[in-house]
């Protein structure tokens, strides 16, 4: 994403940032209540507990987990059209162009990617990515064993999503290690 508005900067083209994650973590913090419900928890619960919760919703099929992917894509979908609609509407310089980018690492579970009409993909090597993966989830209360499990099931994830039908956009790859 850094390397695009890079390029939006140097060539002057108008850009707004959808960065998904970020987006997502105030959409929960804002909703909190109505995702405790969707979890069963009809108690108070801190920021931490609720996170657990959500990112284990991410990559689990039981029914709580699905509902709260549903509720959260849906939610942030809305809100991701109504800042896109917003910025298509801005008055740009005779001749500026303007690129709507979203940052997704779930473009393609969440659907998304039916929004877009290039998509620019970064992979990394399968070590870099369980490092990254493990560190974070030991950082969330999880040990060794666990993250390593969580790791392999994402992994299993992230293939099925290569069976989206990309022929309607255009697709960039692009491989990087750090």
């Amino acid at each position: 994403t850094q390397k695009i508005i890079e390029v939006c900067n140097k060539r002057q083209i108008a850009y707004y940032l959808y960065d998904a994650d970020i987006e997502s973590k105030a959409f929960v913090l804002s909703h909190k209540k109505e995702i405790a419900q969707i979890f069963g928890l009809n108690r108070d619960v801190t920021d931490d507990e609720l996170k657990q919760y959500c990112y284990r919703a991410i990559f689990e099929n039981s029914d709580p987990e699905h509902s709260y992917r549903n509720y959260v894509w849906n939610g942030l979908k809305q809100e991701l059209l109504e800042k896109r609609e917003k910025f298509a509407s801005l008055q740009l310089a005779d001749g500026q162009k303007g690129v709507f980018i979203i940052n997704a690492p779930l473009l393609l579970s969440s659907g998304w990617y039916a929004l877009c009409d290039t998509i620019a993909e970064v992979k990394t090597d399968s070590d870099v990515r369980f490092e990254r993966f493990v560190a974070r989830d030991m950082g969330l209360g999880y040990d060794k064993k666990q993250s390593t499990q969580r790791f392999y099931k994402t992994e299993a994830a992230y293939t099925e999503e290569k069976t989206v039908d990309r022929t309607q956009f255009r697709t960039i790859i692009y491989k990087i290690n750090n």
